[in-house]
């Protein structure tokens, strides 16, 4: 004689809005870079520091090796205190950068920072003193914008 199954419960939160976060993270490698915090006084710092974020999500993508966690997923958990594997669960990564941009006159500071999300351990940690030259976009013969210095007018 069969046990007639118990009747099936329906969780509070859907399984299908957990179940693809926690299986790609066991899936396939996976980052999430998130927001570079500013930690220079100057407004327009912050901006260069999401500036920042942004070109290293491109550059990920652009190389095509692993998937990139969405750049408006991490920069939601902006702010929040949450560790590196807090957010690796919420986001549904393997690894996470982070990194911090200061200015100090001339010179810029960038500290990147990679890490495992399952043990908030980081794997690689480097800092890039650079001093920035912008030079202003000019536009091409075909209309597109490139960057270059412009001549002076005679």
């Amino acid at each position: 004689m069969r046990k007639a199954a118990a009747p099936a419960l329906v969780p509070a939160t859907p399984v299908a809005v957990i179940q693809p976060l926690t299986a790609r993270a066991k899936g396939p490698a996976s980052i999430a870079v998130m927001p570079f915090d500013s930690l220079s006084a100057d407004a327009s710092d912050a901006y260069l520091a999401d500036g920042l974020t942004c070109e290293l999500i491109s550059a990920l993508n652009r190389a095509g090796q692993l998937p990139i966690a969405p750049r408006s997923d991490c920069f939601t958990l902006r702010g929040t205190p949450l560790t590196t594997t807090a957010i690796g669960q919420r986001l549904g990564v393997r690894y996470v950068v982070t990194g911090n941009v200061r200015r100090g006159g001339e010179r810029l500071r960038v500290i990147a920072e990679f890490s495992e999300a399952a043990s908030g351990r980081a794997l690689w940690t480097k800092t890039y003193d650079l001093r920035p030259q912008f030079e202003r976009p000019t536009r091409s013969a075909g209309g597109h914008c490139r960057v270059g210095r412009r001549r002076p007018r005679r």
